[in-house]
C-alpha cells in the first residue's frame, strides 16, 4: 500500500503553533523557578532559551525551503511517471518469458504410434524399466560364500582405514565381520562398513552409541559418579532419536568428505562436549541451590557451547573502559577477533568449551580431551615453573562418568588462590633467584625474613631475628574469596591477635584482581588501594610476633620482666630516639632509686664496626641498648647502644652452670648474650660513679675486662690494710670484686675445696686478698655492688679480723692454731669471712663450732654467730651471748673445751642406752611370739627400769645444765678446767645418793660416760 501524499500547512499556522510553544515554555519555566534552588536556576534558564532557539531556527530553515516547493513538486511527478513506466517494461518481460516455454511445450507430441504397435501387436515394450521387469520374473541369486565374503570385506576395510586419516580421538579400532568398530574411550562408539568392493565405494555408518547409554560402561564407571550425578546424567542421555539423526547427519557427512572418520569423529565429539556441558550446567545449578548458597558462584552457558563458572565477583575490579578519543587496546582485540568468546565483565572464571586451540598458560587440555578448559585471568608463568603440577586439579577426565562441576570449580579456585599467593609473596617480599634458603627482604622496610613455602596455597613469613616456632601464615579461604592470616602467637598475645586481625582486614578490603578486559586472558596480577599500608601493617605484624617470643622467653628466665618504660617516661624517651611502638624494655636491675633495662628495637638496624663488612656473619637487627633510668626524677643516667653482634660471639653464650641444659634458639642466645653485656656495661658503670663519688682514679682494661683503683682513704677496714680495689667481669653476667691488701691481718687457714661445691659469695685467698662474687642469688639489686661490698667489709670483716688476730694469738701461743691433740680446738679455717674451729674425741669424731659475723634480730649491726656439726651444742646460746658482750677469743676456747667434749660424751651415753632399750623390747617381743612358756620375767639385765625418753637436759649458763628425770630427781652437772665435771644432786628434788654429799663428785672426762650408764642412770631409775 502505497503512502498518502504528504498534506500542506499554512506557515501562518505553523509560526503560530510555534509561538504558542514557546509561550507556554516561558510561562512554566517563571512558575517554576521560584522553586527551584539558586544554583540551579541558571541552567533551567539556559536550557529552555536554547529549545526556543533551536525551534524558531527549524522554522526559518523550514520557510525557506518552502519556496523551492512548486520544483519538488514537479520533480515528484516525474518520479511516479518513471516508476510506472519501469513496472509496465517489467511485466511485459514475464508475459513473454512464459509465452516462450507455453509454445515449446505445444511443439511437442501427443502421442508415441511406433510404440503403440509393439504393444498392441508384439506384445513387447522395449523401454520397460528393468526393474519392472525383475519384479515380474524374479531371478535366481547364486551362490555365495559368506566367510570368503565377509574376509574379503574385512582385508577391503582393512585396506581402506591405512588409506584414510584415522582421527586421534580414536582409542580403538576393530575389524570384525565386515565392520569396522572405533570407540573412544569413556566417550562416544561407531560402527562403520562400506557399500561396495570398489576402492572408492563410500563408507556406511551402521551405528553410533555413547558412552552414557551403554549399559557394560554404566556398570563399569557408575562408581565414579555420586548418586545426584547418576540422576542427572540419566536425564540427559541421547534417545534412539537423537542417534537416528546423528546417523543421518553423519552418513551424508562421509558421502561428501574427503577424510570421513576425521569428520564423523568430531561429529560425535561435538556431540559429546554438548552432552558433557548440558551435564556440568545441571551438575552447577545442583550445587548453586545446596552446597554453595552464598551467591559465589555462577554457572553461565554460552550458545556456542562453552560454559563459564564464575566466582568471587567482589574480589575482582572491572576492567576500565578507554575514554573517547583515546586509544583502546579491547577495541582493537575485538577488531582483530570478532567471534572471540567474551569473558564475564565482574568475578573470576574457568571456562570449558569444545574447542582443543588452547595455550600452555592457560589450559591443561590435550587433543583427546573430551573439554577444553581456560582461566580467566590465567596464572603467572612463574608459578607454573615453581609448582608444574598444579595444573593437574583442572584436568578432565577421561569419562563422561566422571565429569564434575564441583571439581572444575575447586581446581579453578585453587589455582587462582596459589596465583593470589604468588602474587601477594612478590608484592611483600624480594628474594633473589640464587638464594635457595628462603631469606628474603620487606619490600617496604628491608628487614631481612625467612620466606617458607609450605605448598602452593599457603606461605609462611617469619623475621630473621625471630625463633620460626609462630611465623606469620597466610593462606586463602576458597569458599569466602578471601585472605586468611593466621599465626599461633595470636592465641596467647593480644597485640599478635590485633596486629593479625588488621593485617587480614587490610587483604580483604584494600587487594583486588584487576580484570584484563572480556576478550584475553591476562595474567593474574593483583592491585591494593594503599600499598604501603599494607607493607607497614606486615612488618608490625613481625615485629609484635618477634616482641612475644623474646617477653615469653624473658618470662621463662629467672628475675627478668617486661616493662613499657615509654608510658611512664615517655619525654626521656622521645630524647634518647627510641620509638614507642616496637621498642621492648627488659629490666635487668632493680634497685632503690633507679633501674636497668636492656632495650631492644625492634624497627632500628644496628650500626656495623669500623672495617666490618654487611654480611651474614653480622646481627643488625633488632638493635640493643642498656639503659638506667632513675624512678624519682625519671631521668637517664645513662644509655648505651650496641653496635652489630658478630654471629661467632653468640654461640659462646655460658649454660654450663645449669643443672638442665636445652636447646636454645639462635635468638634466645642472643638475648642472654645481650644480656650479659648489659649486666658488664652496667658494672662498668658502677665503677665508674663510685670512682667519682670517692674521688679516685679508676683504671680500665676493656680487652682483659677488669678496673682497678686505689681503695678511698676516708674509709678505714683497719686492722686490713687495704690497697686497692678490683674488679674484674665474668663471662656470665657477674663481677668479682678484689680487695687487694698489704698484708693478711693473721695467717689464713683455708678449708679444703670439694668438687661439685657451688662457689661461695664471698673467698679469702692465701695472699690476704679478700674476693666478692657480685650479684649473689637476689632479685633487687642495691644500687652500686661496690658500696655494700664496703658495707660488708667495715660491719662484718672487720670484727672477724680483729677475732682473728686474737684467735691467732691465743692458739699460737699454745700450739694449736692449726692442728691440736685430741680434746682441744684448732683452727680448721681462719679467715675474715669465717672461722671454724674442730676438736677430736677419744673416738677420731671431729666437732666443728663455726663462727661468723651477721646481723640478727638482737644486734641490728651485727654480732657474732656460732653454729655447731654435727650436733647441736646446746649451751651455744649461752656461749655466743656472753662472747659477744668480752670477744675474748681466750674466754670463747677455755668454755668450748669445757663443754663439748662432755655434752658429746653425754649424749652418747643417752644414745647407747636408747638404743640398748629399744634392742631388748625387740628381743622380748620376738621371744614373747616364739615361745611363751621360756620367757622368765625375773631374767635380770642391765638397767631394766631405766627408760631414756624419761631423762630431760635443761641447759642453765656457760658450763651448767641440769639433768632430770621423770620429774623426780635431778643432777646439775658443772663443766670444770682440766677435764673434770662436777655432779651435784639437783635441789628441790629427790636426792640422788652417789652425789648427795655437799659438793658433790668430780668425775673425770674419760670416766664420765662410765659413770653416767653404771652408777648415775640406775640410781636415778630406781628412786
Amino acid at each position: 500500500m502505497e503512502p498518502a501524499p504528504p498534506t500542506s500547512v499554512e506557515l501562518r499556522d505553523l509560526a503560530s503553533r510555534c509561538i504558542d510553544r514557546s509561550y507556554d515554555a516561558v510561562y512554566n519555566l517563571a512558575t517554576t523557578l521560584p522553586n527551584t534552588a539558586p544554583e540551579e536556576r541558571r541552567d533551567e534558564a539556559l536550557k529552555q532559551f536554547q529549545d526556543t532557539h533551536t525551534i524558531f531556527k527549524k522554522l526559518l530553515v523550514l520557510t525557506r525551503w518552502s519556496v523551492q516547493s512548486p520544483v519538488a513538486d514537479k520533480c515528484a511527478e516525474l518520479l511516479a511517471e518513471a516508476k510506472s513506466f519501469t513496472d509496465q517494461t517489467n511485466e511485459t518481460n514475464d508475459r513473454l518469458y512464459f509465452l516462450h516455454a507455453d509454445l515449446d511445450r505445444a511443439k511437442e507430441r501427443t502421442y508415441d504410434l511406433n510404440t503403440a504397435i509393439d504393444v498392441l501387436f508384439g506384445g513387447s515394450y522395449t523401454r520397460l524399466p528393468r526393474v519392472i521387469n525383475y519384479a515380474m520374473h524374479p531371478r535366481e541369486l547364486p551362490e555365495v560364500d559368506e566367510e570368503a565374503s565377509i574376509a574379503e570385506i574385512d582385508d577391503i576395510l582393512r585396506f581402506r582405514l591405512i588409506e584414510e586419516r584415522i582421527p586421534d580421538k580414536f582409542t580403538h579400532i576393530d575389524v570384525h565381520e565386515g565392520f569396522v568398530t572405533a570407540a573412544a574411550a569413556g566417550e562416544f562408539e561407531m560402527v562403520f562398513t562400506v557399500d561396495g568392493t570398489k576402492p572408492d565405494s563410500l563408507w556406511l555408518v551402521a551405528s553410533v552409541n555413547t558412552v552414557l547409554t551403554d549399559p557394560d560402561a554404566a556398570a563399569a564407571y557408575k562408581h565414579l559418579a555420586s548418586t545426584s550425578s547418576l540422576r542427572i546424567i540419566q536425564n540427559n542421555a541421547p534417545t534412539d532419536t537423537h542417534y537416528m539423526q546423528l546417523k543421518i547427519l553423519i552418513q551424508k557427512r562421509l558421502n561428501q568428505s574427503t577424510t570421513p572418520l576425521v569428520d564423523a569423529s568430531d561429529i560425535m565429539r561435538d556431540f559429546c562436549c554438548s552432552l558433557a556441558l548440558r551435564i556440568l550446567l545441571a551438575q552447577g545449578q545442583l550445587l548453586t541451590d545446596t552446597r554453595w548458597t552464598q551467591n559465589i558462584v555462577q554457572f553461565v552457558p554460552h550458545a556456542d557451547d562453552a560454559l563459564d563458572i564464575v566466582y568471587w565477583k567482589h574480589w575482582s575490579k572491572p576492567y576500565e573502559q578507554a575514554t573517547d578519543g583515546s586509544f583502546s587496546v579491547e577495541e582493537m582485540r575485538r577488531r582483530f577477533n570478532q567471534t572471540a568468546r567474551e569473558f564475564p565483565k565482574a568475578g573470576l572464571c574457568v571456562r570449558l568449551f569444545a574447542d582443543n586451540a588452547t595455550t600452555a598458560a592457560s589450559s591443561s587440555s590435550s587433543s583427546r580431551d573430551l573439554l577444553s578448559v581456560q582461566l580467566f585471568p590465567s596464572p603467572p608463568p612463574e608459578l607454573l615453573v615453581l609448582y608444574p603440577t598444579l595444573m593437574d586439579e583442572l584436568k578432565v577426565p577421561t569419562n563422561m562418568y566422571g565429569l564434575s562441576a564441583e571439581h572444575f570449580l575447586l581446581g579453578a579456585m585453587h589455582v587462582h588462590a596459589a596465583s593470589a599467593l604468588f602474587c601477594l609473596e612478590r608484592h611483600l617480599v624480594h628474594t633473589t633467584a640464587a638464594d635457595r634458603s628462603g631469606h628474603a627482604t620487606l619490600a617496604a622496610t628491608g628487614d631481612p625474613v625467612i620466606l617458607s613455602r609450605t605448598s602452593a596455597r599457603s606461605f609462611r613469613l617469619s623475621r630473621l631475628d625471630s625463633t620460626a616456632h609462630a611465623p606469620l601464615e597466610v593462606s586463602f579461604d576458597v569458599r569466602t574469596g578471601h585472605f586468611a592470616v593466621f599465626c599461633l602467637a595470636a592465641a596467647s598475645s593480644p597485640r599478635v591477635d590485633y596486629a593479625i586481625k588488621q593485617v587480614e582486614a587490610m587483604l580483604q578490603t584494600q587487594c583486588k584482581v584487576p580484570l584484563p578486559g572480556i576478550t584475553t586472558t591476562g595474567v593474574f596480577a593483583l592491585v591494593f588501594q594503599d600499598e604501603r599500608s599494607l607493607h607497614a601493617a606486615i612488618a608490625f605484624a613481625l615485629r609484635e610476633i618477634v616482641a612475644h617470643e623474646l617477653c615469653s622467653f624473658a618470662a621463662s628466665c629467672a628475675n627478668m620482666e617486661v616493662q613499657r618504660v615509654h608510658q611512664h617516661h615517655g619525654a626521656a624517651m622521645d630524647a634518647l630516639g627510641l620509638s614507642n611502638q616496637h621498642t621492648l624494655y627488659f629490666e635487668l636491675l632493680r634497685a632503690k632509686d633507679s633501674s636497668v633495662y636492656m632495650v631492644v628495637e625492634l624497627d632500628n638496624v644496628a650500626e656495623l664496626k669500623l672495617g666490618a663488612r654487611d654480611n651474614d656473619d653480622w646481627v643488625r637487627t633488632p638493635t640493643f641498648s642498656v639503659l638506667q633510668l632513675t624512678k624519682s626524677s625519671s631521668t637517664v643516667k645513662f644509655f648505651e647502644r650496641f653496635p652489630a653482634i658478630r654471629r661467632g660471639a653468640i654461640s659462646s653464650v655460658d649454660t654450663a652452670g645449669k643443672k638442665r641444659k636445652r636447646d636454645l634458639s639462635f635468638v634466645s642466645a642472643l638475648f642472654l648474650h645481650v644480656a650479659g653485656l648489659c649486666h658488664q656495661r652496667t658494672q662498668w658503670h658502677y665503677m665508674d660513679s663510685f670512682a667519682r663519688k670517692y674521688s679516685v682514679q679508676a683504671t680500665h682494661a676493656p680487652k682483659e675486662s677488669f678496673a682497678s683503683f686505689p681503695f678511698p682513704e676516708r674509709i678505714n677496714p683497719a686492722p686490713l690494710a687495704a690497697q686497692a680495689i678490683l674488679g674484674t667481669l665474668r663471662k656470665s653476667r657477674g663481677m668479682d670484686l678484689t680487695v687487694q691488701v698489704k698484708q693478711a691481718p693473721f695467717e689464713y687457714v683455708l678449708g679444703p675445696t670439694t668438687e661439685g661445691t657451688k662457689p661461695k659469695h664471698h673467698t679469702a685467698l692465701a695472699n690476704g686478698n679478700l674476693v666478692y662474687r657480685h650479684p649473689p642469688t637476689l632479685k633487687y639489686q642495691p644500687e652500686n655492688p661496690i658500696e655494700p661490698m664496703l658495707a660488708h667489709l667495715i660491719m662484718h670483716v672487720k670484727p672477724m679480723a680483729e677475732f682473728g688476730i686474737k684467735l691467732h694469738k691465743t692458739l699460737s701461743a699454745l700450739d694449736r692454731y692449726t692442728d691440736a691433740p685430741d680434746g682441744h680446738f684448732f683452727a680448721e679455717r681462719a679467715d675474715p669471712f669465717g672461722f671454724t674451729l674442730s676438736c677430736r674425741d677419744e673416738n677420731a669424731v671431729t666437732r666443728r663450732i663455726m663462727i661468723e659475723h651477721k646481723i640478727i634480730h638482737q644486734h641490728p649491726r651485727g654480732a657474732f654467730v656460732l653454729s655447731s656439726q654435727p650436733n647441736d651444742h646446746v649451751l651455744l646460746p649461752f656461749i655466743q651471748d656472753a662472747f659477744n658482750s668480752h670477744k675474748k677469743s681466750s674466754l670463747l676456747v677455755e668454755v668450748l673445751e669445757r663443754t663439748t667434749i662432755p655434752l658429746a660424751i653425754l649424749s652418747t651415753a643417752v644414745t647407747t642406752e636408747l638404743a640398748g632399750h629399744k634392742a631388748m623390747n625387740d628381743q622380748l617381743a620376738d621371744s614373747n611370739a616364739t615361745n611363751d612358756d621360756a620367757f622368765d620375767v625375773e631374767q635380770p639385765y642391765a638397767d631394766k627400769a631405766f627408760v631414756p625418753s624419761n631423762l630431760v637436759l635443761l641447759p642453765r649458763s656457760q658450763t651448767h645444765v641440769r639433768l632430770t628425770y621423770a620429774d623426780r630427781c635431778g643432777v646439775d652437772i658443772f663443766f670444770l678446767a682440766n677435764e673434770t665435771v662436777n655432779i651435784q644432786s639437783a635441789p628441790c628434788l629427790v636426792r640422788v645418793p652417789s652425789c648427795a654429799m655437799p659438793g658433790g663428785v668430780n668425775v673425770a672426762h674419760e670416766t664420765f660416760g662410765e659413770t653416767l650408764r653404771h652408777v648415775l642412770f640406775p640410781e636415778m631409775a630406781s628412786l
